[in-house]
């Protein structure tokens, strides 16, 4: 606005001036006004649509939050029952483990006490078997003894 007069020149006359200073009071006035008229043509416009726009935006985001919250709860969940899962099967895995451990011990305990059965009767046989052979040997012994003494 201060363009439309220029620079202030001793030498322009006083009355042109004052007429370039009035048109650019008048323009800062004719803007100024222009921007009320806008002001009030947003706030008539905010007063009829603006609140209920206002109203919906909260409603969406409260059922945004709401749904977000329960995604959460859901995902929490299902992460303590997937976690209560995992921990079960680990139990469970465990478990099995530790029946297969077993069930090979009792497997071997059993072999080894069938094993040390078997190895008593073949002893107790073996044993059997020595004392007949030493029987043997000392009926032979007596019978070459008497063979011997009848020789003579």
């Amino acid at each position: 606005m201060d363009r439309m007069c220029g620079q202030f020149n001793g030498s322009a006359r006083a009355s042109d001036n004052k007429v370039c200073w009035h048109n650019v009071l008048i323009l800062s006035i004719k803007f100024s006004l222009n921007i009320s008229n806008c002001r009030i043509l947003n706030l008539d416009l905010m007063s009829e649509y603006g609140c209920e726009s206002w109203r919906i935006y909260n409603s969406v985001l409260s059922q945004m939050i709401q749904q977000s919250q329960k995604q959460l709860q859901e995902l929490k969940y299902g992460l303590y029952i997937t976690n209560a899962l995992n921990n079960s099967k680990i139990h469970y895995y465990i478990y099995l483990y530790r029946k297969q451990i077993q069930d090979v011990n009792w497997a071997r305990k059993k072999d080894q006490t069938e094993a040390g059965e078997k190895m008593k009767h073949l002893e107790a046989t073996w044993f059997g078997l020595i004392t007949k052979n030493y029987e043997i040997e000392l009926a032979c012994a007596e019978i070459e003894r008497q063979l011997a003494s009848l020789n003579e």
